[in-house]
């Protein structure tokens, strides 16, 4: 059997780093669109065989300013190894797809922490994040 790394990363680990809700107490159940901002970091090592990616994502900004139903931020970091075969690849081309990776846990935490804190579920949007962060 072949052990060598197959893709230009591979993803090893996450962990939620933080989680902050503050419920809008004057929000009074109008429709509202999902408002939300992605922003990563990323570290690599020093001999750019492993990384991490720390992804911030901010839902709801100033809710009771904006008459939002809640603000949100969550935190969390991604562990990934870099195939030493792509060592001197771009930065961005890993951090996009780290993002690509972490995006659907980040997804599933929204949805279930929302569900969980009796407000109506959130369900963020599936998103080209490559896009997403190219427009940033």
């Amino acid at each position: 059997m072949d052990n060598k790394i197959k893709g230009k990363i591979i993803f090893n680990n996450y962990r939620v780093k933080k989680v902050t809700f503050d419920l809008n107490p004057e929000y009074n159940q109008e429709e509202v669109k999902i408002d939300f901002d992605i922003l990563a970091n990323i570290e690599i090592s020093e001999d750019k065989d492993s990384m991490v990616v720390e992804v911030i994502l901010n839902i709801f900004k100033n809710a009771i300013e904006n008459h939002y139903p809640f603000s949100m931020e969550l935190i969390i970091e991604g562990i990934f190894t870099i195939n030493p075969d792509e060592k001197d690849e771009a930065v961005d081309k890993y951090q996009a797809n780290a993002m690509a990776i972490l995006f659907p846990y980040i997804r599933s935490l929204v949805s279930t922490y929302t569900a969980n804190s009796n407000v109506t579920p959130l369900i963020l949007p599936t998103i080209n994040i490559n896009k997403y962060l190219k427009k940033k």
